[in-house]
């Protein structure tokens, strides 16, 4: 008797050692929604950006979200559509602990 129904939950993606690449990553588990980022344990030094994008290569790319080297561990709450799709674009070679939440 929660508070959304099954079609309306929350998927999620971890980040894990494959993320750990100065690169963008399409995180094919979102089509509609972000729901938030949880950085569990920050590291030093990591930075990435979440874009509203088609693919990876996709030049009309839109910025949804940006974390620096200095964000702090917490849970950053977005709840915001879009269009395309969800990239996660890794700055750095290595990136904090990370949960993507979205729908």
């Amino acid at each position: 008797f929660g508070s959304v129904n099954i079609s309306n939950g929350y998927r999620s993606t971890t980040t894990d050692s494959t993320w750990n690449t100065a690169t963008k990553k399409k995180i094919n588990e979102c089509t509609t929604s972000l729901g938030s980022v949880v950085i569990t344990s920050a590291t030093a030094g990591s930075a990435f950006n979440i874009y509203d994008a088609t693919s990876t290569t996709d030049l009309t790319q839109k910025l949804i979200a940006q974390f620096t080297a200095t964000t702090p561990a917490g849970t950053y709450v977005f709840d915001r559509d879009f269009t395309s799709g969800l990239v996660a674009d890794m700055l750095t070679s290595s990136i904090a602990s990370t949960t993507i939440t979205c729908r």
